[in-house]
């Protein structure tokens, strides 16, 4: 799947976007809002008791050297199904920065929401809307100190790409 990213950084970051990140769409250095490009792939694994899917950002063919690690996404994510909790275990795992994010999904209606926590201890939730066969949005909140407000952390609009063999 090819996605395009809107993303807002956890941290200000006064250099982003860095030179190997694609800036098509930036709102500009100093803003908050950035875009770019990534490539995810994923399939049933561990004799189909859970889900991977691998997640680069930017891709491999634009990265001309090492990026930054605050604008870095190159991990993995796994959802093991859990049938005491009726609900999918998710763990998030990037392997450039190191961070890991523990979740619990479930289906809301016509969403599929995970909350959970960074590995801080900081609130999380993803919520993946608007899903069809071929494309769905993701956006991932951190609870503020206020400890009421949710913060955007990013948003992801996911289109599927057929790639010919």
């Amino acid at each position: 799947m090819n996605f395009t990213l809107h993303w807002r950084p956890r941290a200000a970051h006064p250099k982003f976007p860095s030179p190997p990140i694609s800036t098509a769409g930036s709102s500009g250095a100093g803003s908050s809002t950035y875009f770019t490009t990534g490539l995810t792939s994923g399939s049933w694994v561990l004799e189909g008791r859970a889900v991977q899917d691998v997640w680069i950002m930017p891709p491999r063919a634009e990265r001309s050297g090492p990026p930054d690690r605050t604008c870095n996404m190159y991990g993995m994510t796994l959802r093991l199904w859990d049938p005491a909790l009726q609900a999918w275990r998710v763990t998030w795992i990037n392997g450039v920065t190191g961070t890991r994010d523990e979740l619990i999904g479930r289906r809301s209606g016509n969403d599929i929401v995970q909350i959970g926590t960074h590995a801080n201890g900081t609130p999380i939730r993803w919520i993946f809307s608007e899903i069809t066969n071929d494309s769905f949005r993701w956006t991932g909140e951190s609870l503020d100190a206020d400890g009421q407000s949710w913060k955007l952390e990013g948003e992801f609009r996911a289109k599927r790409k057929v790639y010919s063999i």
